[in-house]
Protein backbone atom coordinates (compact mmCIF):
# COMPACT_ATOMS: atom_id res chain seq x y z
CA UNK A 1 0.00 0.00 0.00
CA UNK A 2 1.28 3.52 -0.73
CA UNK A 3 0.39 6.63 1.85
CA UNK A 4 0.94 10.14 1.61
CA UNK A 5 3.19 12.01 4.84
CA UNK A 6 -0.04 12.73 7.04
CA UNK A 7 -1.66 8.96 6.56
CA UNK A 8 2.38 7.59 7.43
CA UNK A 9 1.78 9.77 10.41
CA UNK A 10 -1.73 8.41 11.41
CA UNK A 11 -0.45 5.13 10.88
CA UNK A 12 2.49 5.48 12.98
CA UNK A 13 0.41 6.66 16.37
CA UNK A 14 -2.07 3.89 15.76
CA UNK A 15 0.36 0.88 15.23
CA UNK A 16 1.98 2.59 18.57
CA UNK A 17 -0.97 2.25 20.37
CA UNK A 18 -1.82 -1.08 19.39
CA UNK A 19 1.83 -2.51 19.38
CA UNK A 20 1.33 -3.73 15.29
CA UNK A 21 4.80 -3.58 13.80
CA UNK A 22 5.01 -1.31 10.89
CA UNK A 23 7.68 -1.35 8.13
CA UNK A 24 7.72 1.76 5.63
CA UNK A 25 9.75 1.84 2.60
CA UNK A 26 10.61 4.63 0.09
CA UNK A 27 12.76 6.67 -1.76
CA UNK A 28 16.03 7.95 -0.20
CA UNK A 29 15.74 11.80 0.94
CA UNK A 30 11.31 11.81 1.11
CA UNK A 31 11.20 12.36 4.83
CA UNK A 32 10.45 8.45 6.58
CA UNK A 33 12.64 9.23 9.30
CA UNK A 34 11.23 13.00 9.81
CA UNK A 35 7.85 11.92 9.84
CA UNK A 36 8.54 9.34 12.23
CA UNK A 37 10.77 11.36 14.62
CA UNK A 38 7.79 14.06 14.66
CA UNK A 39 5.09 11.70 15.28
CA UNK A 40 7.10 10.69 18.34
CA UNK A 41 7.40 13.92 19.51
CA UNK A 42 3.95 14.10 19.11
CA UNK A 43 3.29 11.12 21.20
CA UNK A 44 5.59 12.15 23.74
CA UNK A 45 3.82 15.18 24.02
CA UNK A 46 0.50 13.44 24.68
CA UNK A 47 1.37 11.35 27.10
CA UNK A 48 3.22 14.16 29.44
CA UNK A 49 6.94 12.46 29.16
CA UNK A 50 9.98 14.05 28.32
CA UNK A 51 11.36 13.92 24.95
CA UNK A 52 14.57 12.44 24.57
CA UNK A 53 16.78 11.57 21.35
CA UNK A 54 19.11 9.11 22.09
CA UNK A 55 21.60 10.20 19.69
CA UNK A 56 21.70 13.41 20.65
CA UNK A 57 22.75 12.82 24.71
CA UNK A 58 25.97 12.96 26.19
CA UNK A 59 27.02 9.54 27.72
CA UNK A 60 25.88 10.98 31.57
CA UNK A 61 22.25 11.91 30.01
CA UNK A 62 22.58 8.57 28.29
CA UNK A 63 22.99 6.55 31.95
CA UNK A 64 21.09 8.93 34.23
CA UNK A 65 18.01 7.06 31.99
CA UNK A 66 18.80 4.05 34.33
CA UNK A 67 18.06 6.22 37.25
CA UNK A 68 13.83 4.73 37.82
CA UNK A 69 12.43 8.08 38.32
CA UNK A 70 13.79 9.43 35.14
CA UNK A 71 13.40 6.49 33.24
CA UNK A 72 9.25 6.76 34.26
CA UNK A 73 9.19 10.60 33.13
CA UNK A 74 10.88 9.46 29.56
CA UNK A 75 10.19 9.13 26.15
CA UNK A 76 13.26 7.57 23.96
CA UNK A 77 13.24 7.90 20.04
CA UNK A 78 16.61 5.95 18.98
CA UNK A 79 17.19 6.01 15.61
CA UNK A 80 19.51 3.08 14.71
CA UNK A 81 21.04 2.68 11.43
CA UNK A 82 21.07 -0.93 10.79
CA UNK A 83 23.52 -0.47 7.92
CA UNK A 84 26.00 0.21 9.82
CA UNK A 85 25.77 -2.33 12.78
CA UNK A 86 26.64 -5.95 13.78
CA UNK A 87 25.22 -8.54 15.25
CA UNK A 88 26.96 -7.49 18.53
CA UNK A 89 25.74 -4.07 18.30
CA UNK A 90 22.28 -5.47 18.93
CA UNK A 91 22.52 -8.78 20.97
CA UNK A 92 25.47 -7.38 22.87
CA UNK A 93 28.94 -9.38 24.17
CA UNK A 94 29.01 -12.62 25.96
CA UNK A 95 30.08 -12.49 29.41
CA UNK A 96 32.17 -15.35 30.44
CA UNK A 97 32.18 -14.93 34.29
CA UNK A 98 30.89 -17.20 36.11
CA UNK A 99 29.45 -20.93 35.37
CA UNK A 100 27.22 -20.30 32.32
CA UNK A 101 27.12 -17.60 29.46
CA UNK A 102 25.81 -14.41 30.15
CA UNK A 103 24.91 -12.01 27.13
CA UNK A 104 26.40 -7.77 28.37
CA UNK A 105 23.81 -5.62 26.54
CA UNK A 106 24.23 -2.23 25.04
CA UNK A 107 23.22 0.55 27.30
CA UNK A 108 20.51 1.45 25.20
CA UNK A 109 19.08 -1.95 25.37
CA UNK A 110 19.55 -1.72 28.99
CA UNK A 111 17.48 2.03 29.31
CA UNK A 112 14.65 0.50 27.47
CA UNK A 113 14.16 -2.76 29.00
CA UNK A 114 13.14 -0.74 32.09
CA UNK A 115 8.76 -1.22 32.50
CA UNK A 116 8.33 2.04 32.96
CA UNK A 117 9.94 3.78 30.08
CA UNK A 118 8.45 4.86 26.78
CA UNK A 119 9.36 4.89 23.13
CA UNK A 120 10.10 3.99 19.85
CA UNK A 121 13.07 2.67 18.25
CA UNK A 122 13.50 2.94 14.40
CA UNK A 123 15.61 0.90 12.57
CA UNK A 124 16.34 2.88 9.54
CA UNK A 125 18.01 0.90 6.68
CA UNK A 126 16.90 -2.51 7.48
CA UNK A 127 16.99 -3.86 4.57
CA UNK A 128 20.64 -2.35 3.69
CA UNK A 129 21.71 -4.44 6.97
CA UNK A 130 23.61 -7.94 6.05
CA UNK A 131 21.55 -10.77 6.91
CA UNK A 132 23.13 -11.85 10.16
CA UNK A 133 22.51 -8.04 11.54
CA UNK A 134 18.81 -8.41 10.28
CA UNK A 135 17.80 -11.60 11.80
CA UNK A 136 19.34 -10.09 15.09
CA UNK A 137 16.92 -7.54 15.00
CA UNK A 138 13.86 -9.58 13.58
CA UNK A 139 13.26 -10.62 17.65
CA UNK A 140 13.66 -7.05 18.68
CA UNK A 141 10.66 -6.09 15.89
CA UNK A 142 8.19 -9.57 16.44
CA UNK A 143 8.86 -9.20 19.93
CA UNK A 144 9.98 -6.88 22.18
CA UNK A 145 13.11 -9.04 22.79
CA UNK A 146 16.57 -8.81 22.89
CA UNK A 147 19.02 -11.67 23.71
CA UNK A 148 17.07 -12.39 27.78
CA UNK A 149 16.09 -8.83 27.86
CA UNK A 150 12.48 -7.71 27.37
CA UNK A 151 11.67 -4.13 26.16
CA UNK A 152 9.18 -2.35 28.20
CA UNK A 153 5.98 -2.36 26.78
CA UNK A 154 5.32 1.12 26.17
CA UNK A 155 8.82 0.99 23.51
CA UNK A 156 8.00 0.33 20.15
CA UNK A 157 9.69 -0.76 17.27
CA UNK A 158 9.33 0.76 13.40
CA UNK A 159 11.46 -0.39 10.71
CA UNK A 160 12.11 1.25 7.31
CA UNK A 161 14.31 1.15 4.23
CA UNK A 162 14.71 1.66 0.57
CA UNK A 163 12.64 0.44 -2.03
CA UNK A 164 14.62 -2.55 -4.69
CA UNK A 165 13.96 0.10 -7.57
CA UNK A 166 16.26 2.67 -5.82
CA UNK A 167 19.50 1.09 -6.57
CA UNK A 168 20.44 1.08 -2.86
CA UNK A 169 22.14 -2.25 -2.97
CA UNK A 170 19.05 -3.66 -0.62
CA UNK A 171 18.58 -7.33 0.53
CA UNK A 172 14.81 -8.57 0.41
CA UNK A 173 12.86 -8.64 3.35
CA UNK A 174 12.02 -12.90 4.05
CA UNK A 175 8.06 -13.08 4.04
CA UNK A 176 8.00 -14.64 7.48
CA UNK A 177 8.94 -10.72 8.85
CA UNK A 178 6.82 -9.73 6.23
CA UNK A 179 3.46 -11.49 7.07
CA UNK A 180 4.40 -10.17 10.93
CA UNK A 181 4.16 -6.12 10.33
CA UNK A 182 1.93 -3.89 8.34
CA UNK A 183 4.26 -3.02 5.12
CA UNK A 184 3.88 0.07 3.41
CA UNK A 185 5.23 2.21 0.82
CA UNK A 186 5.85 6.42 1.22
CA UNK A 187 4.50 8.32 -1.72
CA UNK A 188 7.39 10.66 -2.97
CA UNK A 189 6.35 14.30 -2.51
CA UNK A 190 5.53 16.15 -5.01
CA UNK A 191 4.87 20.40 -5.84
CA UNK A 192 0.95 21.15 -6.26
CA UNK A 193 -0.47 23.78 -4.38
CA UNK A 194 -4.04 22.77 -4.38
CA UNK A 195 -3.03 19.49 -2.50
CA UNK A 196 -2.95 18.89 1.47
CA UNK A 197 0.62 16.65 0.01
CA UNK A 198 1.82 19.35 -1.38
CA UNK A 199 5.57 19.72 -0.25
CA UNK A 200 5.60 23.59 -0.91
CA UNK A 201 4.14 24.12 2.49
CA UNK A 202 6.24 22.56 4.61
CA UNK A 203 9.05 23.96 2.78
CA UNK A 204 7.85 27.22 3.28
CA UNK A 205 6.76 26.14 7.12
CA UNK A 206 10.35 24.89 7.45
CA UNK A 207 12.59 27.65 6.54
CA UNK A 208 13.18 26.44 2.90
CA UNK A 209 14.33 29.20 1.00
CA UNK A 210 11.22 30.95 -1.27
CA UNK A 211 13.91 31.02 -4.24
CA UNK A 212 13.76 27.09 -4.09
CA UNK A 213 10.11 27.00 -3.43
CA UNK A 214 9.36 29.18 -5.86
CA UNK A 215 11.78 26.98 -8.57
CA UNK A 216 10.20 24.04 -7.68
CA UNK A 217 6.88 24.98 -8.26
CA UNK A 218 7.68 26.45 -11.52
CA UNK A 219 10.13 22.89 -12.17
CA UNK A 220 8.00 20.49 -10.14
CA UNK A 221 9.47 17.79 -11.32
CA UNK A 222 12.97 18.41 -9.53
CA UNK A 223 11.27 18.05 -6.02
CA UNK A 224 13.11 14.47 -7.13
CA UNK A 225 14.80 13.43 -9.83
CA UNK A 226 16.40 10.08 -9.74
CA UNK A 227 17.60 8.25 -12.83
CA UNK A 228 19.37 4.57 -12.16
CA UNK A 229 21.33 5.31 -15.43
CA UNK A 230 22.63 8.67 -14.49
CA UNK A 231 26.56 9.14 -13.53
CA UNK A 232 26.11 11.98 -11.46
CA UNK A 233 26.48 11.38 -8.48
CA UNK A 234 23.89 14.32 -6.81
CA UNK A 235 20.16 14.18 -7.39
CA UNK A 236 17.80 16.26 -5.87
CA UNK A 237 15.23 15.18 -3.15
CA UNK A 238 13.32 16.78 -0.55
CA UNK A 239 16.05 16.42 1.84
CA UNK A 240 18.81 18.00 -0.21
CA UNK A 241 16.87 20.86 -1.35
CA UNK A 242 16.18 21.13 2.99
CA UNK A 243 19.72 20.80 3.40
CA UNK A 244 20.82 23.21 0.50
CA UNK A 245 18.81 25.68 1.16
CA UNK A 246 20.65 26.33 4.92
CA UNK A 247 24.10 26.43 2.95
CA UNK A 248 23.12 28.69 0.29
CA UNK A 249 20.79 31.61 2.12
CA UNK A 250 23.49 34.73 1.79
CA UNK A 251 25.39 33.19 -0.81
CA UNK A 252 25.99 35.92 -3.52
CA UNK A 253 28.88 34.59 -5.76
CA UNK A 254 27.15 32.57 -9.02
CA UNK A 255 30.35 30.57 -8.97
CA UNK A 256 30.00 29.68 -5.40
CA UNK A 257 26.49 28.87 -5.64
CA UNK A 258 26.47 26.90 -8.67
CA UNK A 259 28.78 24.65 -6.88
CA UNK A 260 27.16 24.10 -4.02
CA UNK A 261 23.68 23.39 -5.89
CA UNK A 262 25.40 21.39 -8.45
CA UNK A 263 27.40 19.42 -5.67
CA UNK A 264 23.85 18.70 -4.19
CA UNK A 265 21.21 18.37 -6.67
CA UNK A 266 22.85 17.59 -9.78
CA UNK A 267 24.93 19.74 -12.28
CA UNK A 268 22.43 19.86 -14.64
CA UNK A 269 19.12 21.01 -12.06
CA UNK A 270 22.43 23.87 -10.93
CA UNK A 271 22.18 25.27 -13.99
CA UNK A 272 18.65 25.82 -14.27
CA UNK A 273 18.37 27.02 -10.94
CA UNK A 274 21.18 29.38 -11.39
CA UNK A 275 19.52 31.08 -14.27
CA UNK A 276 16.19 31.21 -12.38
CA UNK A 277 17.91 32.86 -9.53
CA UNK A 278 19.17 35.49 -11.64
CA UNK A 279 15.74 36.67 -12.70
CA UNK A 280 15.17 38.35 -9.89
CA UNK A 281 17.91 40.99 -10.18
CA UNK A 282 16.14 41.55 -14.19
CA UNK A 283 13.47 43.12 -11.53
CA UNK A 284 12.98 46.24 -8.81
CA UNK A 285 11.03 44.55 -6.75
CA UNK A 286 10.91 47.80 -4.34
CA UNK A 287 9.57 49.69 -7.27
CA UNK A 288 7.12 46.51 -7.83
CA UNK A 289 5.86 47.14 -4.63
CA UNK A 290 5.42 50.85 -4.72
CA UNK A 291 4.02 50.73 -8.08
CA UNK A 292 2.02 46.74 -8.49
CA UNK A 293 0.19 47.56 -11.62
CA UNK A 294 3.32 47.20 -13.34
CA UNK A 295 3.37 43.49 -12.55
CA UNK A 296 0.82 43.41 -15.42
CA UNK A 297 3.72 43.98 -18.24
CA UNK A 298 5.19 41.00 -17.24
CA UNK A 299 4.49 37.84 -19.29
CA UNK A 300 6.98 35.67 -18.79
CA UNK A 301 5.78 32.22 -16.43
CA UNK A 302 9.59 32.06 -15.06
CA UNK A 303 9.24 35.96 -14.21
CA UNK A 304 6.15 35.74 -12.37
CA UNK A 305 7.81 32.56 -10.20
CA UNK A 306 10.91 34.72 -9.19
CA UNK A 307 8.86 37.73 -8.40
CA UNK A 308 6.80 35.72 -5.73
CA UNK A 309 10.28 34.20 -4.66
CA UNK A 310 11.66 37.76 -4.89
CA UNK A 311 8.89 39.84 -2.39
CA UNK A 312 8.55 36.33 -0.10
CA UNK A 313 12.22 37.18 0.70
CA UNK A 314 11.89 40.52 1.10
CA UNK A 315 8.79 39.95 3.36
CA UNK A 316 10.88 37.28 5.51
CA UNK A 317 13.40 40.43 6.19
CA UNK A 318 10.93 42.85 6.64
CA UNK A 319 7.13 42.16 7.61
CA UNK A 320 5.90 45.44 7.18
CA UNK A 321 5.70 45.28 3.36
CA UNK A 322 2.60 42.54 3.35
CA UNK A 323 -0.08 44.79 2.57
CA UNK A 324 2.06 46.38 -1.08
CA UNK A 325 3.01 42.42 -1.21
CA UNK A 326 -1.00 41.86 -1.29
CA UNK A 327 -1.29 44.70 -3.90
CA UNK A 328 1.31 43.05 -6.36
CA UNK A 329 -0.88 40.05 -6.45
CA UNK A 330 -4.29 41.56 -6.76
CA UNK A 331 -2.44 42.64 -10.19
CA UNK A 332 -1.27 39.25 -11.14
CA UNK A 333 -3.73 35.87 -12.51
CA UNK A 334 -5.80 34.50 -9.38
CA UNK A 335 -3.41 31.34 -9.67
CA UNK A 336 0.28 33.39 -8.64
CA UNK A 337 -1.91 36.21 -6.54
CA UNK A 338 -2.41 32.90 -4.02
CA UNK A 339 0.39 31.38 -4.51
CA UNK A 340 2.36 34.73 -3.35
CA UNK A 341 0.10 34.41 -0.49
CA UNK A 342 0.65 30.80 0.31
CA UNK A 343 4.79 31.41 0.01
CA UNK A 344 4.44 34.47 2.35
CA UNK A 345 2.35 32.26 5.21
CA UNK A 346 4.90 30.15 5.04
CA UNK A 347 7.50 32.53 6.54
CA UNK A 348 4.60 34.10 8.79
CA UNK A 349 4.96 31.60 11.09
CA UNK A 350 2.31 32.81 13.38
CA UNK A 351 -0.53 35.49 13.54
CA UNK A 352 -0.39 35.69 9.62
CA UNK A 353 -4.69 36.07 10.24
CA UNK A 354 -3.54 39.12 12.00
CA UNK A 355 -1.11 40.90 10.00
CA UNK A 356 -3.73 39.95 6.92
CA UNK A 357 -6.49 41.74 9.30
CA UNK A 358 -4.50 45.01 9.38
CA UNK A 359 -3.91 45.86 5.63
CA UNK A 360 -5.89 47.26 3.87
CA UNK A 361 -5.28 45.28 0.45
CA UNK A 362 -6.51 42.27 2.12
CA UNK A 363 -9.79 43.56 3.27
CA UNK A 364 -10.83 43.97 -0.53
CA UNK A 365 -9.68 40.84 -1.67
CA UNK A 366 -10.77 38.90 1.67
CA UNK A 367 -14.16 37.43 0.60
CA UNK A 368 -12.51 35.90 -2.53
CA UNK A 369 -9.59 34.45 -0.80
CA UNK A 370 -10.07 34.13 2.68
CA UNK A 371 -11.58 30.88 2.57
CA UNK A 372 -9.02 29.00 1.00
CA UNK A 373 -5.63 30.96 2.77
CA UNK A 374 -6.96 30.99 6.13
Amino acid sequence: MEVNHKMLGVMVKRCYETKTPIDVKGATGIGKSWVIKEKAKEIAKEKKKKFYEWNELSNIEKRSLLEPKQAKEAFIFADIRLSQMDPSDLRGLPNLEGSSVEWKPNLIWNVLSNQTVSGIVFFDEMNLAPPSVSAAAYQIVNDGQIGELSLSPDVFVISAGNRLSDRANVFDDPAPLNNRRINVTLKTPFMDEQSEDDWGKWASQNGVLPTIVAFLYWKPSYVFSFDDKMKDPSFPTPRMWHKLSSLIEGVTNADELKVYVGGAVGEGVAKEYIAFNKLKLKINLKDLLKHPEKVKDIKELDMKYSIVSGIAELYKQDKKILNDAIGVGMNMEPEFSMFLLRVIKGFAKTNYAAQLRNCSNWIKIAPEYGKYLL
